[in-house]
């Protein structure tokens, strides 16, 4: 059976279950209840999107589900279970409850490790749609100069979060609040000089400042290599205000994975949309 959480023991249990069987990197700490609480607070997540799967009374399966506006979009995202077994059970219940509101398609994130959930994601026909890259570049030294003009602000801007915005909305609640830790604050940004859209976002964690984040914003429809020099440009104002370790993601279906390796990056993980069209 599926719930959403409805009191504060199930979101208890649903938190518990989360820290014991979905997937985390090596190191990384528990989510607490006041974790969850900040981030519901802050209106990043919302506590009516937690759903728990139980097996006579225990939870078995958990994940959080939300719907676009229009609700012809579920996404969902934190997918975990303690058998594949339950994870089936889980999943129909998930779908049955995706056609009761009538969206058209469910869309999620899996990182390229997470092969239990793409297997099961794959018996009910989910296809992979879109890859990200998770790129690093840590800088040892000072980067070469690049005249690329640069828009950067005295006063940093406080940020949204520096993530794609095609998966934002399924982030996952550990990534989620590392990202609140951080705190980060926009300083820079650069554009086409013959347009007003900006195309590449630096930022700069308030909390640690040696990690940096660079996003890539819009559509660049000119040759990729274009954006080597205005990313060295950006590694160096970065560097200049002592981050050593700067993060960014991209979208593969734009070309980007040599220009961003060209600049320094190297690759973290993949991340695979998956996503399936419902039918009514």
């Amino acid at each position: 059976m599926i719930i959403p959480t409805t009191n504060e023991d199930e979101v208890i249990e649903w938190l518990l279950f989360y820290n014991k069987y979905c997937r985390k990197p090596k190191g990384d700490r528990k989510i607490s209840i006041s974790d969850l609480q900040t981030l519901t607070s802050l209106e990043l997540i919302d506590i009516d999107s937690l759903r728990i799967g139980y097996e006579q009374g225990i939870p078995k399966a958990i994940c959080r589900l939300e719907f676009s506006r229009d609700n012809k979009s579920a996404y969902l995202s934190d997918l975990c279970f303690s058998q594949s077994t339950m994870g089936t059970i889980f999943i129909d219940s998930v779908l049955e409850n995706v056609r009761q509101k009538g969206a058209q398609s469910v869309i999620t994130w899996v990182p390229d490790g997470d092969g239990k959930v793409t297997e099961l994601l794959g018996d009910f026909s989910f296809e992979a749609r879109k890859v990200h890259l998770l790129l690093r570049n840590i800088l040892l030294y000072s980067p070469d100069e690049s005249n690329y003009k640069i828009e950067s602000f005295e006063s940093p801007l406080n940020a949204q979060l520096p993530v794609h915005s095609e998966r934002i909305i399924c982030i996952s609640l550990r990534e989620l609040y590392g990202h609140f830790e951080l705190s980060w604050d926009l300083i820079a940004k650069i554009g086409p000089l013959t347009s007003n859209n900006e195309f590449l976002l630096a930022y700069q964690s308030r909390s640690m400042k040696h990690i940096g984040a660079i996003l890539f914003n819009h559509p660049f429809h000119d040759d990729p290599d274009l954006i080597v020099q205005p990313l060295k440009r950006l590694f160096r104002l970065l560097y200049d205000k002592g981050v050593r370790e700067i993060q960014s993601e991209i979208d593969t279906d734009q070309n980007l994975k040599q220009a961003f390796l060209t600049a320094g990056f190297g690759i973290d993980s993949t991340l695979f949309q998956l996503e399936m069209d419902i039918i009514h």
